[in-house]
């Protein structure tokens, strides 16, 4: 199995960390390896002039994707809502 990453984005620890646990519940085909601290992006233009809706936290997920179940596996970028049922 090859790890992946998968970068989660959030206003705040608090916000990037709920993120983090619907991502988790929403792939349940993924074994996460390691779940890395949040770490405060630097400030940008986007930053500076966006309010308090832009993402100033993010956090990275390393993961294996399980193949164990066959064909009715998801993808990356699919949920299992989109596969169809055999």
């Amino acid at each position: 199995m090859a790890m992946k990453q998968h970068m989660i984005l959030g206003k705040n620890r608090r916000d990037v960390e709920a993120r983090r646990d619907e991502w988790i519940s929403e792939n349940p085909h993924v074994t996460v390896v390691r779940v890395h601290r949040p770490k405060r992006e630097p400030e940008s233009w986007l930053t500076l002039l966006g309010g308090r809706d832009v993402p100033r936290v993010s956090l990275i997920v390393e993961y294996e994707v399980n193949t164990t179940s066959g064909a009715n596996t998801p993808r990356d970028g699919e949920t299992n809502s989109t596969l169809s049922p055999t």
